[in-house]
């Protein structure tokens, strides 16, 4: 998930953009007021900016999800994006307020990307799900999921979001090898960077009453807290998996305000759940070294 400061609030939502001119949000503030005032907000994915995206008609195998809240990050992210050497359908959603002039940018790079203005509610999880629930997703092979994580929290955050990144789209080479062992592996579910794999009943405890609910929703209980779990919500993913959990009983507004801590809150509970859904459909998840073959030593020829 996004550290820091992240998106989306469910309210009332800008229209879904492509090569047209950006929409008029409004103010937060506004539709605070409103909600205070009792007015029944949709939630995002069945607003017209989300529900616009239901007639995309797919361009490949590959969707490409991204959540862009820090805006300098996005060159770079859209230059591992570039690795992807099949075609793909690009999805991104924006911060509202700040996020104009970015827009202007993707879209003169990806005339035919998909951008969605969202509220900083829910971090990188609540913009992804609202996509989810528009059923969009589930008309290609494969899901890339990113974002423009910074964790300030971590010491090391800037690190931590490159390895993520760089481990799942680092080269075009890693792009097609992850994408060939999905082809050739019907188990696999989901290809994380490798070290974000996480074990330990302690990281699972302090989400444990978000997770109580899901846990009716879907047959589970807290066993499944010795399984590890993807960290850092960096991902390739079959649809089939978010299928599965894309209608877990929760609201945008269930979801708890900036600022966040490290863990313990709506968004972590969600992010685990990713890696259950994939164990629940008998999947697997591996980290890149399980794809990659060993490097050969310099001035080997094959």
């Amino acid at each position: 998930m996004e550290g820091g400061r992240d998106s989306n609030s469910g309210l009332d939502l800008a229209p879904a953009q492509s090569a047209g001119a950006m929409g008029t949000l409004p103010s937060f503030s506004t539709m605070l007021t409103a909600r205070r005032e009792g007015i029944q907000w949709l939630e995002p994915q069945c607003g017209p900016d989300f529900l616009s995206l239901r007639s995309t008609k797919p361009h490949g195998r590959i969707a490409v999800v991204a959540h862009v809240y820090y805006l300098e990050l996005w060159p770079g992210l859209s230059a591992s994006i570039s690795n992807i050497e099949e075609p793909f359908d690009l999805f991104v959603t924006l911060v509202a307020g700040q996020s104009d002039a970015l827009a202007r940018t993707i879209l003169a790079e990806r005339p035919s990307a998909q951008l969605v203005v969202v509220e900083n509610l829910g971090r990188d999880i609540l913009p992804f799900f609202s996509i989810v629930r528009t059923g969009v997703l589930f008309r290609y092979e494969f899901v890339c999921k990113l974002h423009t994580k910074r964790s300030e929290w971590h010491a090391d955050g800037e690190t931590w979001r490159k390895e993520l990144v760089s481990g799942i789209l680092g080269s075009r080479r890693r792009v097609r090898l992850i994408l060939s062992a999905f082809r050739s592996e019907p188990e696999l579910g989901m290809v994380v960077a490798d070290g974000h794999m996480y074990a330990g009943r302690e990281l699972w405890e302090g989400n444990r009453e978000h997770l109580k609910r899901f846990f009716a929703y879907l047959g589970m209980d807290d066993t499944e807290f010795r399984r590890a779990f993807a960290g850092g919500s960096i991902f390739w993913i079959r649809p089939a998996v978010l299928q599965l959990i894309s209608e877990l009983p929760f609201r945008s507004d269930d979801f708890e305000p900036e600022p966040l801590g490290k863990d313990g809150h709506l968004v972590h509970a969600i992010e685990r759940l990713i890696s259950l859904a994939c164990y629940e459909l008998d999947m697997t998840i591996r980290q890149t070294k399980e794809i990659m073959p060993p490097e050969l030593p310099k001035g080997t020829s094959l």
